[in-house]
């Protein structure tokens, strides 16, 4: 059985096609101001630590955020990516998918060559790519033993950031949603461990390299139960933005604009709307798995 992570972050939403707006939709949440991607570049240009989210398998949120990057002033900055094995480092060279697997990517687990765009951006301008994500293995390990294999810093990290049981409650739905309500209950602590474990090695590479752009689904870029809330936990003056990007077909309506923007304020910063990618149905997938 694979695991999965959060709802926006491996399963999409519906079998819809539709090409990409000629003009970023994106929204601040707190204030549901429309923003221009001049605006978002700006922000993140202030920001110690930015999570851009994102659908793993729609291929314009790998488009978007490649022309995202290819827009920031030119300065030092790290990308860690959800994609690469933590303390994993991305030697530069001729061949970008030999680059890649040198540094622990999986071609087959993240659709290869779905994600090139993105990768490729970073390669042409030569940015730092470090992995963030939990070393091969260790997810298996931790579901089995739980934090008796958690490092020591990580142990301390999540011990800071520990969640409320509201918030404990919205991991385990998130896991389900993940898995199209498929998950044994009984099982639910330890895959949120692992999830919380996957969340805080991310979150340490953010820490140790900042300024910091973290590559990740949405579910580690959520503001109450990912990746944020361990950094802000241990280090709560870190200055950090997280964007969603996520699928609407349509959003003309205001009201349910609102509700939607509303329903997110505590999840991200930012919201980038986009159009839905087509694919089969996830759960029908999973079925098989599991």
């Amino acid at each position: 059985m694979q695991l999965c992570a959060l709802p926006l972050f491996c399963l999409g939403q519906d079998k819809v096609k539709d090409t990409p707006n000629t003009s970023p939709v994106i929204y601040a949440t707190a204030n549901q101001q429309l923003l221009s991607l001049e605006n978002l570049v700006h922000r993140i240009n202030q920001a110690q630590v930015t999570i851009l989210g994102e659908l793993h398998d729609n291929p314009y949120h790998h488009e978007l955020r490649a022309n995202l990057l290819r827009q920031l002033p030119k300065r030092s900055v790290t990308i860690i990516a959800e994609h690469l094995p933590a303390k994993k480092t991305v030697q530069w060279n001729l061949n970008l998918e030999e680059d890649l697997k040198n540094a622990g990517f999986d071609l087959k687990a993240w659709q290869w060559p779905l994600h090139r765009p993105l990768f490729n951006a970073i390669a042409e301008l030569q940015l730092p790519l470090l992995g963030g994500n939990l070393p091969p293995s260790a997810g298996k390990e931790i579901f089995a033993h739980q934090d008796a294999n958690l490092p020591p810093t990580i142990r301390q990290m999540l011990q800071l950031a520990k969640l409320s049981e509201n918030a404990e409650n919205t991991l385990f739905q998130a896991i389900q949603d993940g898995h199209c309500n498929l998950f044994p209950k009984a099982s639910l602590p330890k895959m949120s461990l692992v999830q919380r474990a996957r969340d805080a090695y991310m979150a340490l590479e953010l820490i140790e390299h900042q300024p910091a752009i973290l590559l990740s689904g949405n579910g580690h870029a959520w503001k109450d139960i990912g990746v944020p809330q361990i950094i802000k936990a241990n280090l709560p003056t870190t200055q950090l933005i997280s964007i969603l990007l996520i699928e609407s077909p349509d959003l003309k309506d205001l009201s349910t604009l609102q509700e939607v923007l509303s329903s997110l304020k505590h999840k991200a910063d930012y919201v980038w709307f986009t159009p839905v990618s087509q694919r089969a149905d996830p759960c029908a997938a999973l079925q098989k798995r599991m």
